[in-house]
């Protein structure tokens, strides 16, 4: 029988911190999930702790170190209706799947879904995101709206992208969540995020958000530029009125009088602004639905 979710979960050296992820997995409330560990080519003794565990559930592949191709492997043997995904270093808080089964089962219009995390580590503090489709939408033109190790797909809606099931892409590592994001969005999926803590994210000095800040703001901004395209495009295509506007605008950008950021608020309130005369109009589908 396929598990309602597929856990997917690549580990790297994780050693020091991954019986606390599987241990926080294990005690879900909900238990109907499967768990796929990929050890994305470790040289610690992640795979030994792996094996220590006796549990039906735990799938753990040994993969040589990429971690794109661990992430892309691990979508391609999920049986799940659902794939969660999950950082070999943070923990789940213990009713994580439950709260996002249930949210999933009830909102058979969300394709993807998200939740808040509470920091702990070098550092604590609860950290959150937009919670409805449209402001996700908006906002993610100015920063990553999900937070990667929260996020919860639906495999039917996924499932239908040309590049299933190597759905993360090598190019932008470090910043290959964020460049799905986008993608999803220009198909045309649903977002949303829970106003719930689901999971314990650690901060420490040896994760990938600390040790390659250039490399995730170089892939975030090339990112930003091809949403930001697309964006434009749709709003001009919903109000001619606004071709003469935008363009002007982006002129601005290339002579160099705006600065990217300008450019992207600017963009990001047009499209805001644009949404709220939908909705005040009634319109019952909306901009970029």
């Amino acid at each position: 029988m396929k598990p309602a979710i597929s856990i997917v979960m690549p580990a790297y050296n994780a050693g020091n911190y991954i019986s606390e992820s599987i241990e926080s997995i294990l005690s879900q409330i909900f238990d109907d999930f499967e768990l796929i560990i990929i050890d994305d080519g470790s040289t610690d003794n992640s795979v030994e702790i792996v094996n220590s565990y006796h549990d039906s559930r735990i799938v753990l592949l040994e993969n040589p170190h990429d971690f794109i191709l661990s992430l892309n492997t691990g979508i391609e043997i999920s049986k799940g209706k659902y794939i969660a995904r999950m950082d070999a270093d943070d923990i789940m808080m213990p009713n994580r799947l439950q709260l996002q089964y249930e949210f999933m089962e009830s909102h058979p219009d969300v394709d993807i879904s998200g939740g808040w995390m509470e920091t702990f580590g070098n550092g604590k503090e609860i950290i959150q995101q937009p919670l409805s489709h449209n402001d996700i939408l908006s906002i993610m033109l100015m920063h990553c709206p999900l937070y990667h190790p929260t996020v919860i797909l639906r495999r039917d809606s996924i499932s239908k992208l040309p590049s299933f099931p190597y759905i993360y892409k090598q190019k932008f590592i470090y910043a290959e969540d964020y460049k799905l994001w986008t993608e999803l969005a220009m198909a045309g999926l649903h977002f949303a995020n829970i106003p719930e803590i689901l999971l314990k994210y650690r901060l420490s000095e040896t994760q990938n958000t600390s040790r390659f800040v250039s490399q995730m703001h170089d892939g975030s901004k090339h990112i930003q530029a091809e949403y930001l395209e697309y964006i434009s495009e749709k709003l001009v295509e919903n109000d001619e009125k606004l071709f003469g506007f935008i363009n002007r605008t982006i002129e601005l950008f290339n002579e160099s009088i705006l600065t990217f950021s300008t450019l992207k608020q600017v963009i990001c309130d047009i499209y805001r602004n644009q949404l709220k005369e939908l909705r005040r109009k009634d319109k019952v589908k909306v901009l970029f639905s």
